[in-house]
């Protein structure tokens, strides 16, 4: 990792894309960790708006406590949307972890706490 933060796992897929009514989110953001505090896995949801350029390229990252970046989840383009991302805990010591989002110039960070 090039980057580290100051101040969130064998990593999942991507589990799904929900977008009701075809109505989109209005802001880009880290909706939902669930459950959170977990135990051996959780779920991100991050939410894309409909942007006037087509398909951005959503980055999903993890890092430790200390800034350390982790795994990166997912890198690539990105349909507007909620997007659901499963993160599987299991060969990861209890602690702190923070998720990042990143669009473009627009960033999100998350607190998930792992128990086991």
């Amino acid at each position: 990792f090039e980057d580290t933060l100051a101040f969130y796992i064998h990593i999942g897929r991507r589990t799904g894309i929900s977008t009701p009514n075809n109505e989109f989110p209005q802001k880009f953001s880290i909706a939902h960790i669930y459950p959170n505090p977990f135990n051996s896995s959780t779920t991100v949801e991050v939410d894309v708006p409909q942007g006037n350029n087509g398909k951005p390229r959503l980055k999903l990252s993890l890092y430790d406590i200390t800034g350390r970046g982790i795994k990166t989840i997912y890198n690539g383009t990105i349909a507007p949307g909620e997007h659901k991302f499963a993160i599987d805990g299991k060969k990861l010591k209890s602690g702190i972890y923070f998720v990042k989002a990143d669009i473009g110039s627009k960033s999100h960070i998350s607190k998930m706490l792992l128990i086991k």
